[in-house]
């Protein structure tokens, strides 16, 4: 059980939220670059009938990502991302490049934004200290496919509209691990965020849900996070945000906290 709460932290890291680069369209010959770090621990894990048992050891990550997005026209975007890792296990340290993503979206309805698809490639980066037994990713190539859909409000009914209520949204996408440790799942989310008006800020509200359907090696497992953020425009052009998350239920896989800093950047 123990090897496999330490496997299952090192898919979930790349199979989860992290794919989603954005729902948003960027428009044709615009961009973002933007880099977070996070910082998260696992004390606790969740056994096969979902009870909370405590880990021989507590277990700490910390990563930087940085990713890209640009406007190669108004109907499709490319992006790429990765991030670095730094895995405490209690008995061992796992370090490394996580492995590389690089996708394509589109627009699911022409004349409307935040309404998209995405395919996104999962690219092996390397081995961690050339150890086969401990691949930054499971030394995986894979393949993620999403939708995104914002619900409320349609901003081109009502484009002047400080959306008093806020902004809904949600998401949902299959994932596969195609050689090493498979996995293959389905995830999906939910989102309510909303600017204040007059004001650089920002709140938005989070809930994220994961789960494995295919047999192999691992436990079949499941998650559900709940997230909560805080952002602030610096500039129009430039922006940073806070979040903080926590593992509210699952199966056969660690619960944990974690704490987010990211910065974007804007460019035209």
């Amino acid at each position: 059980m123990k090897n496999v709460a330490v496997i299952t932290i090192v898919i979930l890291f790349f199979l989860s939220g992290n794919l989603y680069a954005s729902p948003w369209m960027r428009s044709e010959g615009r961009g973002l670059v933007s880099s977070s770090v996070s910082y998260s621990t696992d004390s606790q894990l969740w056994t096969e009938g979902g009870f909370l048992v405590p880990l021989s050891e507590d277990r700490l990550q910390a990563v930087y990502s940085l990713s890209y997005e640009y406007g190669y026209s108004y109907d499709y975007n490319l992006f790429a991302g990765t991030a670095f890792t730094y895995r405490d296990t209690g008995t061992r340290v796992i370090q490394g490049v996580s492995s590389i993503r690089i996708g394509a979206r589109g627009r699911l309805q022409r004349f409307r934004n935040g309404r998209s698809w995405q395919v996104t490639a999962l690219l092996p980066a390397r081995r961690v200290n050339n150890n086969p037994d401990d691949p930054e990713g499971g030394g995986s190539y894979g393949l993620h496919a999403g939708l995104f859909y914002r619900l409320l409000p349609d901003p081109y009914e009502h484009p002047f509209s400080k959306f008093p209520l806020g902004v809904w949204g949600g998401g949902i996408g299959i994932a596969t691990l195609q050689s090493g440790n498979a996995a293959n799942q389905v995830d999906a989310y939910w989102k309510w965020e909303k600017r204040f008006h007059r004001t650089p800020f920002g709140i938005s509200f989070r809930g994220t849900g994961i789960s494995s359907f295919a047999e192999g090696p691992l436990l079949p497992y499941a998650r559900f996070q709940s997230e909560g953020g805080l952002s602030y425009d610096l500039s129009r052009m430039d922006g940073v945000s806070i979040s903080y998350s926590v593992d509210v239920l699952g199966r056969n896989i660690t619960q944990g906290s974690a704490f987010q800093v990211r910065f974007s950047h804007a460019f035209e």
